[in-house]
């Protein structure tokens, strides 16, 4: 059996907002999608790479573009506050 090095996230309802993301070792194969329960919250598979360093990489990456879109949408909200 070999082990699968995954990346988990959990999106909002229409899956345009990360909410949280983490690293798993999985001794399971698993596939892109698949449904993960831990601490009774649903993960989704969404990173599966070769190596722990690989798959951390593209969620640090992944987080990086949302904290951008979140400060994006602050400024503009900011902006438009202001001006009101």
């Amino acid at each position: 059996m070999e082990s699968t090095h995954i990346g988990l996230v959990i999106m909002n309802a229409q899956n345009t907002k990360l909410i949280e993301a983490k690293y798993l070792l999985s001794k399971f194969s698993r596939e892109l999608g698949d449904k993960i329960n831990i601490d009774n919250k649903t993960y989704t598979v969404g990173i599966i790479g070769d190596t722990r360093q690989v798959v951390i990489k593209e969620l640090n990456s992944i987080i990086k573009i949302q904290n951008k879109l979140n400060r994006k949408k602050m400024k503009k909200k900011l902006l438009n506050n202001f001006f009101i």
